[in-house]
């Protein structure tokens, strides 16, 4: 049972089109503006002190709110503000889908049901899964901190899809950018991602187009991954604990070398499938 975004879920059942699926997602982009977007609109903050904020939200994992009035540069009431017009003009992906004409309301209501049937089940099978594993507080741990911190950084929307049998399968078009944990055993975690979520990622971390350098949108991810593990070590509790320096493979290399266990799960973000795995030896 895979748990997938509501795009993702329509796209697959037929129900709208690829492109019906990008115009949505743009849209929902221009009606759910960023805290940050935000903040520089009304002419609180300039780009240079959002990008500031943005840098320090990157090392120290906070809110861009709460950053943004520790730092000086907005006071409490300014920042409620702010949070009072983004929850005013939010829009929903499915409100968004049936003003747009691409599905209607009867539609949408039957689907959604649907939809959030599916997603507590595997919401539920993920939650056994991790439970009742050795290394769930490193596995929980990690999986929430890539959730929020891809969608505070690269600033894209992502989730946990469902548990994967065995090991991560490495095509030609993907790439596998992990660290070892050295803690009372060595971890090996990373991900595998395909090239155009590894450009967006690059693009959207650096803030500017990567897609056409592969040594920049690569070295970009691993830079993000060093950041999110280090978060992830802090956040467990490791006090003594070594972080190798990323290592890119692809295709033809023994990602498993060295350990005999993998834990891994299936991970959905800005409509790309990847995943994140865990290995280790028992």
């Amino acid at each position: 049972m895979s748990n997938k975004f509501l795009g993702q879920f329509l796209l697959e059942k037929g129900i709208i089109t690829p492109q019906q699926l990008l115009t949505a997602l743009e849209l929902q982009k221009e009606f759910n503006p960023s805290l940050g977007q935000l903040a520089v609109k009304q002419g609180y903050i300039d780009n240079d002190a959002a990008n500031k904020i943005n840098l320090e939200q990157q090392r120290t994992d906070q809110r861009f709110g709460d950053l943004a009035i520790s730092l000086g540069y907005m006071d409490n009431t300014q920042v409620d503000e702010l949070f009072y017009v983004q929850q005013s003009t939010r829009k929903f992906f499915g409100e968004i889908l049936v003003e747009q004409g691409f599905i209607d309301h009867a539609t949408l209501e039957a689907e959604l049901s649907e939809h959030k049937a599916l997603k507590q089940q595997a919401e539920l099978e993920l939650d056994n899964a991790i439970n009742n594993h050795q290394h769930r507080k490193l596995i929980t741990n990690t999986l929430q901190t890539f959730v929020k911190s891809f969608t505070r950084i690269p600033k894209i929307p992502t989730q946990v899809s469902g548990v994967l049998a065995g090991t991560p399968k490495v095509s030609d078009d993907h790439y596998v950018v992990s660290q070892r944990a050295n803690m009372v055993q060595t971890f090996k975690i990373g991900m595998v991602a395909p090239s155009e979520l590894m450009k967006v990622l690059g693009t959207n971390f650096l803030g500017f187009d990567t897609s056409e350098n592969e040594a920049l949108y690569t070295d970009a991810v691993s830079e993000l991954l060093n950041i999110i593990l280090g978060n992830v070590l802090v956040i467990n509790g490791e006090q003594q604990t070594e972080l190798s320096p990323p290592q890119v493979e692809r295709n033809g290399d023994d990602i498993t070398e060295g350990f005999n266990q993998c834990f891994a799960v299936e991970m959905s973000a800005g409509g790309h499938d990847f995943n994140i795995f865990f290995m280790y030896n028992d």
